[in-house]
């Protein structure tokens, strides 16, 4: 009862009275915040080593401006579904690891297929024709395997993480 004196929005008359709110946020987690010019910066290098890395693996300098524009959606789109899923939807879960993981991986999986489907509708309009034949799920499933990737490299480096519960 301390704790939720403490840290409750109610007055000490609706604790007193039992009176409880629905649901706790979370104290564990802070906003995530990063500058701007860090997140254009690292995001930019990505997104222009995935347009070379296109354009060299076709054969053809002009597919650089195709695979830079895709990849600005997982590059921009991925680190916006992790700063709303970390400084919006987080801190209103219980804190129970495991419902933080599932609640992150559909996250991940919902983001993923929102930003497969705008990466290929830009995509199409860039080059007037469908870019891949994948469904829908299947770019989901392949964005939230880059990003146990990426955390499985910020483990790694000892920052926090998918993995280490910190990130």
């Amino acid at each position: 009862m301390r704790w939720l004196r403490q840290h409750s929005y109610l007055n000490p008359l609706q604790l007193s009275c039992g009176v409880r709110r629905p649901f706790t946020v979370s104290d564990q987690f802070q906003p995530a915040s990063e500058r701007w010019p860090a997140i254009v910066s690292r995001n930019g290098a990505i997104t222009i080593v995935v347009g070379a890395a296109v354009a060299l693996s076709r054969r053809d300098p002009s597919s650089f401006v195709t695979g830079a524009v895709i990849a600005l959606w997982f590059t921009f789109g991925g680190h916006a579904v992790e700063l709303l899923f970390r400084n919006r939807l987080r801190p209103w879960l219980p804190g129970h690891r495991a419902t933080l993981a599932g609640a992150r991986l559909v996250t991940w999986f919902v983001g993923g297929s929102v930003l497969f489907a705008g990466a290929m509708a830009v995509g199409a309009l860039v080059t007037g024709r469908r870019l891949v034949p994948w469904p829908w799920w299947a770019g989901a499933l392949a964005f939230l395997g880059l990003e146990l990737l990426v955390h499985s490299v910020l483990t790694l480096r000892h920052q926090p993480s998918f993995y280490n519960g910190r990130g």
